[in-house]
């Protein structure tokens, strides 16, 4: 059940966040592009597995179906049924690279989520935090020059930081199962 609720919040996330307008200068930040709510994502749909296997798989599939559903807008603008068919190969290829890099990042934060839930692990719930403070220097090192959106990003690390406090503290009580 609870990885069948990820699995909708994934696809809400994924064909909500492709809606959010693209900045117009070539200096502005486009929201939709944060990593972290995704890397999320499959940490929650890891947590709700009980093998390590299945929790890569479950994070794997949640972060693929949220690029499909992020990507599924931009294939239907301005595309009748005959078009839509005839662009689907160039899409696919076009979102190849994204659908490998969610897939690679689903099960590594998929099995932390396992780690976090079945081992009580610290290690996973601190590297929860990483993509939330992390984004703004993958954003330097692939725009070449720091973001603008300065409050968005510090916004962004409170949160990652905040969600991975709760994460240890919700940890203890499962530190004391046998």
């Amino acid at each position: 059940m609870a990885a069948s609720l990820v699995a909708v919040l994934a696809v809400v996330y994924g064909s909500s966040v492709s809606r959010i307008p693209s900045p117009e200068g070539p200096d502005g930040f486009w929201v939709a592009n944060v990593a972290a709510p995704w890397l999320a994502l499959a940490f929650a749909a890891g947590a709700t597995q009980t093998r390590a296997l299945g929790s890569m798989f479950a994070g794997a599939v949640t972060d693929v179906v949220t690029v499909l559903a992020f990507y599924s807008g931009f294939l239907t603008i301005n595309a009748g049924h005959s078009d839509l068919l005839s662009r689907l190969p160039d899409w696919f290829v076009f979102i190849l690279p994204w659908v490998a890099i969610a897939f690679t990042g689903g099960c590594l934060y998929g099995y932390l989520g396992f780690r976090w839930k079945v081992h009580a692990s610290r290690t996973a719930a601190v590297l929860f935090a990483a993509p939330f403070l992390l984004e703004v220097v993958v954003q330097r090192v692939v725009d070449g020059r720091w973001p603008g959106s300065w409050p968005f990003f510090i916004a962004l690390g409170v949160v990652g930081l905040a969600a991975t406090v709760v994460l240890l503290i919700v940890m203890k009580p499962m530190e004391s199962r046998p």
